[in-house]
């Protein structure tokens, strides 16, 4: 017998329109209990101090590949390289509740690689933005963006060096 999904309120205390992004927080492992216990333990709720952590250190890992990215282009490239999880059916009495979509660390990295990279291509795709403004320079061979809308509020301001490709979708 197969349930459907349930999202627990308890769970999406954080949830609501001024979200821009979700960042993981249940399941993490606990470094305390381990240390003073030598027990494995992970996190069972939502909490923001454990999300907090894994977003600073995807930030982190962006500046050591350029320590000159502006701020604009970190929150830009997070929210352009996040999943968009609006198909998810128990997602839907929260859309617009969970910002951009969840966070995808390799993804935001592997694009300031990418973007200020020569020899390279940039690819941002499968995103629908209602809001924000993103702002992207980019020395890549190619800047390609596919499936990804910017409607109502959301503006998008490019700077490339070489091709800026708008595939089907855009």
């Amino acid at each position: 017998i197969t349930k459907d999904v349930r999202i627990y309120p308890i769970s999406i205390a954080t949830l609501n329109t001024k979200v821009d992004i979700l960042a993981p927080s249940v399941g993490l492992f606990l470094y305390g209990p381990y240390v003073l216990e030598d027990k494995l333990e992970y996190t069972k709720y939502n909490n923001t101090s454990g999300a907090t952590a894994l977003v600073s250190g995807t930030v982190g890992l962006m500046f050591s590949l350029n320590p000159c990215l502006p701020h604009t282009q970190v929150e830009s490239i997070l929210k352009l390289t996040s999943t968009n999880i609006d198909h998810i059916k128990a997602n839907t009495p929260y859309k617009g509740h969970y910002g951009a979509g969840a966070m995808n660390s390799g993804e935001a990295v592997k694009a300031v690689y990418t973007l200020y990279n020569e020899k390279e291509k940039t690819i941002f795709e499968n995103q629908f933005f209602e809001r924000w403004d993103f702002e992207l320079t980019s020395y890549s061979q190619e800047l390609v963006f596919k499936d990804i809308a910017f409607v109502k509020d959301a503006k998008l301001e490019i700077e490339a060096k070489h091709s800026i490709v708008l595939k089907p979708g855009v």
